[in-house]
């Protein structure tokens, strides 16, 4: 399969990082970084740039286009890392307000972007990146789902599929993939760790 089969397209992370930003707009004003437009703003001029790039699919190499993708997810991370710790100290101090429907609103909110935030991370550092798995550099992912351990699976030389599972420890797992696991954050990991305990057990 050539570079130009392997080729991811534009839509769905577009649709993640459009989605993540408006999640962030959406939030209050005491929950944001001052002022409230920056980081948002920023974060829509990067991906502009980066759908001109590569408008429709993936597969333009440029090191300040991957350095772009990678400034935005890291963007989006920032500002949703924010807003979730100004949401905790409100709720510490009690100053986050008292109606319960917002405070839910905004905490969801934060969860939904920070699982886009986490998968826009996935897609952005496994085997290189979307441009290096288009051309094939690295042949074995770095995050997987079980189903990709299969001979008959098609998913083993298709498309990019990239999963929490291989996030738990290994001494067999390459060094590069072990380095990224310590960085998925505690609780993600025993429960991701637990359900792959769990099916090693199944019959």
């Amino acid at each position: 399969m050539g570079a130009q089969d392997r080729r991811e397209p534009r839509l769905p992370v577009s649709i993640a990082v459009l989605a993540a930003v408006a999640l962030q707009w959406v939030l209050p004003d005491q929950l944001a970084l001052n002022p409230t437009w920056l980081l948002p703003g920023l974060e829509l001029v990067l991906f502009a740039v980066l759908l001109a790039g590569n408008p429709v699919r993936i597969a333009r190499e440029n090191r300040w286009l991957r350095a772009g993708g990678l400034l935005l997810t890291g963007l989006i991370s920032l500002a949703n890392t924010w807003s979730a710790a100004l949401l905790i100290d409100g709720l510490l101090h009690s100053s986050a307000g008292e109606e319960p429907g917002p405070l839910l609103v905004s905490g969801g909110a934060i969860w939904l972007t920070n699982i886009i935030a986490f998968a826009l991370w996935y897609w952005e550092l496994d085997r290189g990146g979307p441009v290096a798995r288009a051309h094939g550099r690295r042949t074995l992912p770095d995050f997987q789902f079980v189903q990709m351990s299969s001979p008959n699976s098609p998913t083993r030389t298709g498309n990019h599929i990239s999963s929490t599972i291989s996030t738990c420890p290994s001494p067999m797992r390459p060094r590069s993939a072990r380095r990224r696991a310590a960085a998925v954050p505690l609780g993600e990991m025993t429960m991701l760790c637990s359900r792959r305990s769990h099916w090693s057990q199944s019959p």
